[in-house]
């Protein structure tokens, strides 16, 4: 979402980021639920490795005005 965000603000469009499909079953599930083995894990840091290495190749590349885009 971030990625997109940036990617948006840079081409002009003002946007208000609504996510449409959730990875997650909310914090306390996900707190009381431990990784059930390396390959859910390593799923899970492919997850999140995406969009940061995704991140850092459009900063590089000039298509977003900084790092982590947020909300204004």
């Amino acid at each position: 979402m971030p990625s997109a965000i940036g990617a948006f603000r840079h081409a002009g469009f003002d946007v208000i980021a609504w996510p449409a499909d959730y990875l997650t079953l909310g914090k306390l599930k996900e707190l009381a639920t431990p990784i059930e083995g390396v390959s859910e894990g390593l799923q899970l840091l492919d997850t999140g490795a995406m969009e940061w290495i995704g991140l850092a190749v459009y900063r590089l590349a000039g298509r977003i005005d900084e790092l982590i885009p947020g909300p204004v």
